[in-house]
């Protein structure tokens, strides 16, 4: 059998979760939404976990938001209306396996140094 005739079967097996780096998503906020090729929810969630992401449920505290098919329309729209950073699936596993960019990590920090002060002033 030659590589022509391999492909087929390669194009219809599903997705591996990779084997990461660890602690690749320590410091991160993840919200899942939609479903996925080769996680189901809680698969998703444990793996976020395990490599030292927190998984919230609020859009606005997500330093990315992974988005499966069929993720919902409204929060979709409001995801783009917030602007809002977003990976798919293929998206979430480079970050398993490369980490955080550090262009990301300094946004994070930015974002968590203006926290502080919209809570001072809430008080």
């Amino acid at each position: 059998m030659d590589e022509d005739d391999e492909a087929p079967a390669e194009e219809n097996a599903r997705k591996q979760i990779p084997e990461g780096i660890p602690d690749a998503l320590e410091g991160l906020k993840l919200l899942f939404t939609g479903t996925f090729d080769a996680m189901d929810r809680d698969t998703s969630k444990a793996t976020a976990l395990k490599y030292g992401a927190k998984v919230v449920t609020k859009l606005d505290l997500a330093d990315y938001i992974i988005l499966g098919v069929k993720a919902g329309p409204k929060k979709l729209e409001e995801i783009e209306q917030k602007g809002l950073e977003t990976l798919d699936e293929d998206g979430f596993f480079a970050l398993l396996e490369e980490g955080v960019p550090q262009e990301k990590r300094d946004r994070m920090a930015e974002k968590a140094d203006a926290q502080p002060a919209k809570k001072k002033q809430k008080k």
